[in-house]
């Protein structure tokens, strides 16, 4: 694979199912075996988080009914904070990657999985409150629903896909970059002593 290319989300989806499901068969550890690159690594890690709040579902399931009664504030704060959450992903993934004189691809790839994960701890909010809620209010399983629902579209703004590199590489061009964000993304990250530093 070049390294300026895309490896796509089936090998990251296919690294996750590995983890979750380590006799899923020879395809998948052939898959685990092929060469390893900086997206493909961030991506094998954003699928398990999102995997999170649907596995939270199926654990409280066996422990809140459905609907336990009066929720009271508990959907309204849940929901507004869903939704702050998603703003807030949404003015982060809008910041533009800073571009000083020296930047390196290296610090390039560092600037964009510091934004994600930020965006991650951000995403994760309702789901988290949604489960507080729900034994602090009423056990009520639609809470936690709800705030798994908002967490995995708060996670969907800053998902490391196609779409959002290339919307990222477009601001680059505008700033005067020449750097590729997917080759930066692509490059493993240095074992040690100083980055390669490219010109912008």
């Amino acid at each position: 694979m070049r390294p300026d290319e895309d490896p796509g989300w089936g090998p990251a989806l296919a690294a996750a199912a590995y983890a979750i499901v380590p006799f899923a068969g020879p395809v998948i550890a052939k898959r685990r075996k092929e060469a390893q690159t900086g997206l493909l690594v961030l991506r094998t890690i954003f699928v398990s988080l999102v995997a999170a709040p649907p596995l939270f579902v199926v654990a409280f399931s066996f422990v809140c009914p459905w609907d336990g009664g009066d929720e009271g504030a508990g959907p309204w704060v849940v929901g507004t904070v869903g939704l702050i959450c998603i703003a807030a992903n949404l003015w982060l993934m809008r910041r533009d990657v800073r571009v000083p004189p020296d930047l390196s691809t290296a610090s390039l790839a560092s600037q964009y999985r510091t934004r994600m994960l930020i965006g991650v701890g951000i995403a994760d909010l309702p789901v988290l409150i949604s489960i507080a809620a729900t034994f602090a209010i009423q056990n009520s399983l639609w809470l936690i629903v709800l705030g798994a629902a908002l967490t995995l579209a708060a996670l969907g703004v800053v998902a490391p896909s196609r779409t959002n590199i290339a919307r990222d590489q477009g601001r680059l061009r505008e700033q005067g970059s020449a750097l590729d964000l997917t080759r930066a993304l692509n490059a493993m990250p240095p074992r040690g002593g100083r980055p390669e530093t490219s010109a912008s």
